[in-house]
């Protein structure tokens, strides 16, 4: 979190850290984001997450950040939208069931669907700037390449990439690594 937050431009006394997310789920990223805060002003601007159920939590845990049903979208393919504001970070958590090595009953298809749909999600970033963007997922080879392919194409970012063990940085009981990618947006504003 603290790499997502340094050095961001200053923001006007009182205005809201501007938020948002795809594959949303139910945005445990937001929650930490809400912590590191610590009761200064979000605006959680816009979601994108395709399961209903979701969406509904989501709105209804986030509407006194802005989130509603309006702006909570399904189809991650469909942005960027062209009334969709800047956002100081954009979160993106694709889905890590098909690279999972527990279930190897996932196809190269259903891990290709994935990265597109990434790919989709980056066409926010590619038009919309966001200062910061952070793409978390497992730290398997074919994840980190697909990552690193589009992510490289974003001429407008550096980046870096952290790896995690739940296990071992927090006490969790799960043992899958994640890797979390950091983007930032090196261009004026």
């Amino acid at each position: 979190m603290g790499l997502a937050l340094q050095d961001l431009l200053p923001r006007a006394e009182g205005s809201p850290f501007t938020y948002a997310s795809a594959f949303s789920g139910l945005d445990g990223f937001a929650a930490a984001l809400h912590e590191h805060l610590d009761g200064a002003p979000m605006h959680y601007a816009f979601a994108a997450e395709q399961d209903e159920r979701l969406r509904k939590a989501l709105c209804h845990t986030w509407e006194g950040q802005g989130l509603e049903p309006g702006n909570a979208h399904a189809n991650v393919r469909l942005l960027p939208l062209p009334d969709l504001p800047r956002v100081t970070l954009f979160s993106c958590t694709p889905s890590c069931k098909p690279f999972s090595e527990v279930n190897p009953a996932w196809t190269h298809r259903d891990r290709a669907v994935v990265l597109a749909d990434l790919h989709c999600a980056l066409n926010y970033v590619r038009t919309h700037k966001p200062h910061r963007v952070v793409i978390e997922n497992l730290t398997t080879e074919d994840v980190l390449v697909g990552i690193d392919t589009m992510v490289g194409q974003l001429l407008d970012y550096d980046f870096e990439r952290h790896e995690l063990c739940p296990s071992r940085d927090f006490g969790i009981p799960t043992r899958r690594r994640r890797s979390y990618c950091c983007l930032l947006y090196t261009s004026p504003s």
